[in-house]
């Protein structure tokens, strides 16, 4: 695969099985934390106050 030539190139490229295996579980853990603390940081809203207009 040529990624200098395409339109599609990722931000962060994890090159070789291990760092591909040690970056997905690091994004696993900090999802897992992020859905156990979700109800708490939803609540932090304001009522009235639109949802940022930023692309995610």
């Amino acid at each position: 695969m040529s990624l200098a030539h395409s339109n599609e190139v990722p931000l962060r490229l994890p090159l070789g099985r291990e760092a591909v295996e040690r970056i997905s579980g690091v994004y696993r853990r900090a999802l897992d934390e992020v859905e156990r603390w979700a109800e708490t940081a939803r609540s932090a809203d304001f009522d009235g106050v639109p949802a940022s207009v930023r692309p995610i």
